[in-house]
């Protein structure tokens, strides 16, 4: 009688269990999936950022999107949080030196926002379509977090100035980052009231935060001898 051999020899490779993509890829990190993708956003807005995109830029496998993020919310979840905690951290070093009076530290901290604006261009997009406009768990928690931060560094300041005492912190909150935001997004029309090349040179970027600081610092009741 014919015997079954105990052992039958396969040239398949045995199933992967579940977990993270076995690929040459695998062995990138979160941290460089999420920096992948800011670059991205810097060329093209949230809404031409795909999985694939992100994966090919990566150089990963795309599952690994999924491992690590869940899907591409949660990616760009990751993404808002990098680039709002590398503008605090810049604006800390910005305003590490001690002494500073509420109105350089104000105009340092304008200077750092716009910088982190121009940089990361579809930043304010990716703000809105993702955090403001989807209502989730996740979202909602981003939102009060990134908010609460940086409204609270804002209040702190305004609060260490004897005659911002009148003014409501949250006012300018909005109005600061409308105004330094839309010197990005509204491009084409700073377009139509300079030249080209003076719109793209450094100068115009420098002028403009020292415009909005003084804007401010004057409307607020600042000065810079606080």
């Amino acid at each position: 009688m014919d015997t079954v051999p105990s052992a039958v020899r396969s040239d398949k490779p045995p199933p992967r269990r579940q977990g993270r993509p076995a690929a040459d890829g695998a062995a990138v990190g979160k941290a460089a999936i999420i920096e992948a993708t800011r670059q991205l956003l810097r060329n093209v807005p949230p809404a031409k950022v795909t999985r694939s995109a992100v994966a090919r830029a990566a150089g990963i496998d795309p599952a690994l999107i999924r491992y690590y993020f869940g899907d591409m919310t949660g990616l760009f979840t990751a993404v808002a949080l990098a680039i709002a905690g590398s503008m605090r951290q810049r604006a800390e070093v910005a305003l590490g030196e001690p002494g500073q009076s509420p109105a350089e530290r104000l105009r340092g901290r304008i200077r750092v926002y716009l910088a982190t604006f121009i940089e990361n261009p579809h930043f304010h997009q990716l703000f809105t379509e993702l955090i403001l406009h989807r209502d989730s768990a996740a979202t909602r928690a981003l939102r009060r977090d990134l908010t609460a931060r940086s409204f609270g560094e804002l209040a702190t300041l305004l609060r260490d100035a004897p005659r911002a005492k009148s003014i409501d912190p949250r006012f300018v909150y909005h109005a600061l980052f409308g105004i330094l935001e839309f010197f990005v997004s509204g491009r084409p029309v700073l377009e139509e009231l300079f030249p080209a090349d003076a719109v793209a040179a450094p100068q115009m970027q420098a002028d403009y935060a020292e415009f909005v600081a003084d804007l401010f610092i004057r409307g607020i009741g600042l000065a810079d001898s606080d």
